[in-house]
């Protein structure tokens, strides 16, 4: 009793509820201006060498190489903001396998947005929350 909606959530594929939407109304996503983070310059994505894949991308974040998978819709032209939908694998998986068993990105083809699948550490890799010295820090490799 008077408790109040979150200010935008996810209803369903395709449909979020804005901070200015009425409680338990639908509103599809299109509706929904993208706009680009605080904290990214505006600039174009790399071309995706093939149509329909994705690639495997790789950064150093505290002197240690991390990779990760990223599917970026086809056509996309780089001009235009896009969801970011951070997909994480489960314990001993990888990305490159839960990319495959997810699909989330043929499915942001068809939707409109990039897919990121970043690789856990170790031997069966993992996700280390809370970072340890001398321990992997993927809370810093994600930020």
């Amino acid at each position: 009793m008077g408790a109040t909606a979150p200010p935008a959530s996810a209803t369903g594929p395709g449909t979020a509820v804005p901070a200015t939407a009425a409680p338990g109304t639908a509103v599809p996503a299109t509706a929904v201006a993208a706009r680009p983070s605080p904290g990214c310059a505006p600039r174009a994505a790399r071309p995706r060498p093939t149509v329909g894949s994705g690639t495997h991308e790789s950064l150093t974040t505290t002197g240690t190489v991390r990779t990760y998978e990223r599917w970026v819709p086809t056509g996309y032209d780089g001009r235009s903001p896009l969801p970011l939908v951070l997909d994480f694998h489960g314990y001993s998986e990888g990305a490159v396998i839960h990319t495959a068993m997810s699909g989330l990105g043929p499915f942001g083809d068809t939707h409109g947005f990039v897919t990121l699948t970043p690789q856990g550490t170790g031997s069966r890799p993992f996700w280390n929350a809370v970072p340890v010295a001398g321990g992997p820090d993927d809370l810093r490799f994600v930020e």
